[in-house]
């Protein structure tokens, strides 16, 4: 039998891209995955275009990630839009992808979900509630 692996260890397993250009939403995951000691499991983009050329060059993110939470309202190029952009590439279409955003529009959770999204997050508007969110969307089903 298979020891059980505690949370912390399970998320260390776990690598994440979050794309959010709101610093103080990318500084807050960053602090609740340092909390839990996987802060080697974060990786950051501000952008979209960031996050595609990350995903793209192993050079800038050398360990695929298991979960992209990607907001969906960022100036330049949206969450949706690079959503649709990795459905087009055949190396990141199967990535597992959750939206983040501070919208509950229906048109925007249709349009993610038309598009392949795991699931649609609504941020809190406490920074620490969004962490915990990211964590637990991080977290592996045991």
């Amino acid at each position: 039998m298979t020891p059980k692996r505690s949370p912390s260890e399970q998320l260390s397993r776990t690598t994440v891209l979050l794309v959010d250009d709101d610093d103080v939403d990318r500084e807050a995951a960053a602090r609740a995955f340092a909390r839990r000691g996987a802060s080697d499991s974060l990786y950051l983009a501000e952008s979209g275009a960031q996050a595609l050329a990350m995903l793209r060059d192993s050079a800038l993110m050398p360990m695929r990630p298991t979960l992209v939470l990607l907001d969906v309202r960022m100036p330049q190029m949206s969450g949706l839009e690079v959503l649709a952009e990795l459905r087009k590439d055949p190396r990141l279409s199967s990535l597992q992808v959750i939206m983040t955003t501070v919208s509950s529009l229906e048109s925007d959770m249709k349009a993610a979900f038309a598009l392949g999204a795991k699931s649609y997050i609504v941020k809190p508007a406490e920074y620490e509630k969004f962490a915990d969110l990211v964590l637990d969307a991080a977290e592996p089903a045991p």
